[in-house]
């Protein structure tokens, strides 16, 4: 049986195994995401009740780089703080970074004074290789 594979904007023809092979690399990649966004957004929600004293905190989710990436930001209106001096021991943001590191994606913090923290995640959906990016239709 035939069928169509999408790759970076080129259409290939490919057998029914490689779209079997494609369909499971393709969902595992996408639930390892889903885990590792799950575990970020848990961390940062739970130093936004443990440490900032905010009255609300919003968690937001969006594509980003033509859906090749997703783009999670968790934003609260507590207190600041300068995340170069966290406390000796704190594991949470070095926890953070290590998830985001070992996804092959980028955290940023911005803190400004007395307004706002902002967490944001940037977390590629495909491994950057051929098969990771294949899309079947």
């Amino acid at each position: 049986m035939a069928f169509v594979v999408r790759r970076r904007g080129v259409v290939l023809l490919g057998d029914e195994a490689l779209q079997k092979r494609c369909e499971a690399e393709c969902l595992t990649a996408q639930l390892e995401v889903a885990i590792v966004a799950y575990r970020l957004v848990q961390e940062a929600r739970s130093n936004v009740v443990k440490h900032a004293k905010a009255s609300t905190a919003e968690v937001s989710q969006t594509a980003a780089d033509g859906g090749a990436e997703v783009l999670i930001a968790v934003r609260d209106d507590g207190i600041d703080f300068d995340p170069t001096r966290v406390p000796g021991g704190s594991l949470g943001l070095a926890g953070m970074r290590e998830r985001v590191s070992g996804a092959g994606g980028r955290m940023r913090i911005r803190s400004r004074l007395d307004r706002e923290t902002r967490v944001t995640f940037r977390l590629p959906l495909a491994d950057g290789q051929d098969e990771g990016s294949l899309r079947s239709t």
